[in-house]
C-alpha cells in the first residue's frame, strides 16, 4: 500500500493565510521540495492551499523516486516562492522513474524565467499531468515551459491548460523533440507545441487518446524541416483536423487514416484574387527595367501574379 503524505498551507485563527508550511505524516516540512526528499519511493503527496515549490535557490528540485503528487480539493497550487523570481527549473523529471502531478495549479506568479518550468527529457521515465493548469509565466529567453524532448522520456499531458503566461516571439510553452508525447482529454495550449527534429532524425509525432478539446491544438513544426514532415504523420490516433492547426505558413493537416498527416495548405482563386488586389503595383518598360513614374508609353504592370501589358499617357 502507499503511503499517503500531506502537504498544507498553515491558517492563522483568524482564517487568514499564514506563511506556507508543507507536512508529511506528522512532520513538519516548510515545502514541497522537502516533502519530495522525505517521502518514500511509491508515495502519494497531496497538496491542501498554496505551497511553495522550495524556500532555496536551488536550481532543480529532482525526482529520483517514484511519486504522485496530487491537489486535495480544488484549491491546490504550487507557486514559485521569491527565491525562484530567476530561478532556472522549478520542478525537473529527469529520471527513469514515474512522477504524476494531479488536480494542481502551477502558479508562476509572474516571475521572469530563463529555464524550463519542468523537463521530461533523459532517461526512460515518465511525467503525467492530469487536470493541471499552469499559470503566470513570464520566459525571458528561449526556453520552453514544459520541454519534453530528446531522450526516451515519456510526458503524457490528460486535461493540461497552460494560459495567462508570456512567451518570446515565435516559442511555444511545449518543446517536443521524440515520439512519446501524448495528449489525452481537453487540453487547451496557450500558444502551441513546437516540433525541433534534429537534421538526420525522423518525423516526431504526437500521440492522442480521447482528445476532446474544442480549442485546436497549434503545431509548430518548423518550415526549415519540411524534408521531414511534410506528407507525414504528425499526429497519432486522431483523424479530425479540427483538433489541431498549423503554425506553418502553406501547410496544414488532413486525414490519413486513423491519423493526421500534414499537407500543403491550397489556396482557392478567391483568395487569389484577394492576395492580388492587396499587392502591390510595380512597373516595368519592355526592356524590363523597373519604372518608377511611368508616363507617355506603353509598360508592363505586375500586381501581385497578375501581369499585364499596359499604356499610360
Amino acid at each position: 500500500m502507499k503511503k499517503v503524505y500531506l502537504a498544507l498551507a498553515a491558517l492563522s485563527l483568524s482564517a487568514t493565510v499564514a506563511s506556507a508550511q508543507a507536512y508529511i505524516g506528522e512532520t513538519e516540512y516548510a515545502t514541497l521540495q522537502d516533502a519530495v526528499t522525505a517521502a518514500e519511493d511509491g508515495a502519494v503527496i497531496e497538496i491542501a492551499g498554496t505551497v511553495n515549490t522550495a524556500n532555496t535557490d536551488n536550481t532543480r528540485l529532482g525526482f529520483g523516486k517514484n511519486l504522485t503528487i496530487k491537489g486535495r480539493g480544488d484549491n491546490a497550487v504550487l507557486q514559485l516562492p521569491d527565491k525562484f523570481k530567476k530561478g532556472t527549473v522549478a520542478l525537473l523529471h529527469n529520471t527513469n522513474h514515474t512522477v504524476t502531478f494531479e488536480n494542481l495549479t502551477f502558479d508562476g506568479r509572474g516571475y521572469e524565467r530563463e529555464k524550463s518550468f519542468i523537463e521530461a527529457k533523459s532517461g526512460n521515465g515518465t511525467l503525467n499531468l492530469t487536470d493541471v493548469t499552469v499559470i503566470n509565466n513570464k520566459m525571458i529567453a528561449a526556453q520552453r515551459l514544459l520541454d519534453a524532448t530528446g531522450g526516451n522520456a515519456a510526458a503524457v499531458f490528460t486535461n493540461l491548460v497552460i494560459k495567462d503566461c508570456e512567451f518570446l516571439e515565435g516559442l511555444y510553452p511545449i518543446r517536443v523533440g521524440g515520439n512519446k508525447l501524448t495528449f489525452k482529454g481537453n487540453c487547451e495550449i496557450q500558444e502551441g507545441v513546437n516540433f525541433e527534429p534534429g537534421e538526420t532524425k525522423p518525423l516526431y509525432y504526437i500521440t492522442v487518446e480521447d482528445l476532446t478539446n474544442t480549442t485546436p491544438i497549434a503545431i509548430n513544426f518548423d518550415s526549415a524541416n519540411t524534408k521531414y514532415t511534410q506528407g507525414g504523420v504528425i499526429v497519432k490516433g486522431c483523424n479530425d483536423p479540427s483538433k489541431f492547426k498549423s503554425l506553418v505558413k502553406g501547410y496544414t493537416f488532413e486525414a490519413d487514416g486513423d491519423n493526421l498527416k500534414i499537407a500543403e495548405a491550397s489556396t482557392t482563386g478567391i483568395e487569389g484574387v484577394e492576395a492580388d488586389e492587396n499587392a502591390p503595383v510595380e512597373y516595368y518598360n519592355l526592356q524590363g527595367v523597373r519604372v518608377a513614374n511611368p508616363e507617355n508609353g506603353i509598360f508592363i504592370r505586375r500586381q501581385g501574379a497578375k501581369v499585364e501589358k499596359v499604356y499610360v499617357k
